[in-house]
């Protein structure tokens, strides 16, 4: 009896391990819709242009966000990880910053 209780216990403890490790994480993937705002943070990139450019942004009515150097950028229905390839490759495009990183996340209001 003690055996089939403690074989119990483990099936059970890797069922709930298992539901808890398939639940996607919300934010990751959450699309991006126009009238949300946006928290951005670069990272890889000079302090002061840093300063200039962390912060909060509204997504337009027309699913754009305009930045500092490189004007704006469609992220209208992209999910927080395809938005932040995007920045990330339009500031490399047009040679502002050579590997920047972008770290994306919608604002809480």
């Amino acid at each position: 009896m003690k055996l089939n209780l403690y074989a119990f216990s483990i099936a059970t403890t890797f069922s709930l391990a298992c539901a808890v490790h398939a639940q996607p994480d919300e934010d990751a993937a959450a699309k991006i819709e126009p009238g949300q705002q946006v928290q951005v943070e670069m990272q890889n990139i000079a302090k002061p242009e840093k300063q200039k450019i962390d912060g909060i942004y509204p997504v337009s009515s027309k699913g754009l966000i305009n930045f500092p150097f490189i004007g704006s950028v469609k992220v209208d229905g992209m999910t927080i990880e395809e938005a932040q390839n995007t920045i990330e490759q339009t500031y490399k495009d047009a040679k502002i910053y050579e590997m920047p990183v972008v770290k994306l996340e919608i604002a809480k209001r």
